[in-house]
């Protein structure tokens, strides 16, 4: 590892407050055969940010249930402060089953935010919404079963040999779950040497393993029960996909619709220890929602310090009280509004 070059990029990163501009790219290539998926599923993409021709390239591996775009207001930090590199963000196979034609309407603003709301949560308790999302029925995805960790890694092995095409010096790196990921490539066994070989460092951001390995045991109870269960995380304690819909639709709403009475405070679907016990805007109620001050517990690894609710108003707005994220920035992450190629480029695979 070289020392010098992954504690200058440190530095960058722990300096970095305000978003700038950078150019922002997206590509899929070919991933791992996974036994038993269909070819269309079998590609991985890259967001990349920052000059084409920089010299060095950090990939970063997003946490649970993320997909590439959180990282862009990061990465444009990054790229701006680091002068040389260019991050390029890895876009999980899973996330080709997302239906995103909608909110890619709402960003670019041919959909209003109630039909955006609509699409995705609001034809739940309305009958007379016809054209909405349609979930994915477990039994037409078995083959999701078997993307563990193995096809995981050989996906982000051919991000990382590209990668070491295009650049002189590659850094792996990751959020949350993205650090785990980052240890298990490190670590993993390619033909006999470690993935961390040739790399020039790697970044964890608030994750990585636990020191204790799970038994033989632990591990074959767990894969029992995956193969007997739904392929499909409940995040939070909320059933998939709802929880990623609230926070798609929430984040929108917030950046395109933010003074309106909220949308999903008048959802009678959504849990109530997500709505604020006063009427309240689209920003106020995405905020209530992710503040570690009033989201509930179960949420913890979706939280952030983002303000609090306005001190008056009818509906009550938000207030990011100089905390540490502000709420716009965080509905970009959430919301991928950070980037115009990405709602371009990415292309979507239509749930049935």
């Amino acid at each position: 590892m070289r020392v010098g070059l992954v504690t200058a990029l440190v530095v960058a990163l722990l300096a970095c407050a305000v978003p700038a501009s950078a150019a922002v790219r997206f590509e899929r290539i070919a991933g791992f055969d996974a036994p038993g998926t269909p070819a269309k599923y079998d590609r991985v993409g890259i967001l990349k940010v920052g000059p084409k021709r920089a010299p060095n390239i950090l990939v970063l591996n997003p946490g649970t249930s993320a997909s590439a775009a959180y990282f862009v207001p990061l990465a444009k930090d990054v790229t701006r402060k680091a002068k040389g590199w260019q991050v390029w963000a890895v876009e999980r196979r899973e996330n080709l089953l997302e239906d995103h034609s909608v909110l890619d309407r709402g960003k670019r603003g041919t959909a209003t935010p109630r039909e955006v709301f609509d699409y995705y949560l609001g034809w739940i308790t309305d009958s007379s919404v016809t054209n909405h999302f349609h979930l994915i029925p477990d039994a037409t995805v078995p083959f999701a079963k078997g993307w563990g960790m193995r096809t995981e890694i050989e996906d982000l092995r051919r991000v990382v040999k590209r990668a070491e095409r295009a650049g002189q010096h590659v850094v792996v790196g990751g959020h949350s779950l993205g650090g785990t990921i980052t240890s298990a490539y490190a670590t993993w066994n390619f033909g006999g040497k470690p993935g961390a070989r040739g790399l020039s460092g790697l970044v964890f951001i608030d994750g990585g393993s636990s020191p204790e390995p799970i038994s033989k045991a632990d591990a074959e109870q767990r894969l029992a029960d995956l193969n007997a269960g739904s392929p499909w995380l409940s995040f939070g304690g909320i059933a998939a996909p709802y929880a990623g819909l609230f926070n798609s639709t929430g984040s929108l709403g917030e950046l395109t619709d933010p003074d309106s009475p909220s949308l999903g405070q008048a959802f009678p679907a959504l849990p109530a220890n997500l709505k604020p016990p006063m009427p309240v805007t689209n920003k106020g109620e995405y905020g209530y929602a992710l503040d570690t001050e009033t989201s509930p517990p179960a949420l913890a690894a979706a939280q952030a310090h983002l303000g609090h609710l306005a001190a008056t108003g009818d509906p009550r707005g938000w207030d990011d009280a100089g905390e540490l994220t502000p709420l716009d920035r965080y509905a970009r992450m959430f919301s991928a509004s950070a980037c115009a190629a990405w709602t371009a480029r990415r292309g979507t695979t239509r749930s049935a």
